[in-house]
């Protein structure tokens, strides 16, 4: 069942869950592992409130 987003914690589950199969797929992982690096939780954060 898909739900409007509206509070904070609904955009944490949306930004989660795309960046949980970024990290997953065979082509992107080594992207976005290789620009972000150890930087994970910090562009998470920037990402929850873009």
């Amino acid at each position: 069942m898909k739900k409007d987003v509206i509070q904070m914690d609904d955009v944490k589950i949306l930004v989660d869950s795309f960046y949980g199969k970024v990290q997953k797929d065979a082509l992107l992982k080594n992207i976005f592992n290789t620009i972000i690096q150890d930087r994970w939780a910090a562009h998470m954060e920037k990402m929850y409130t873009f």
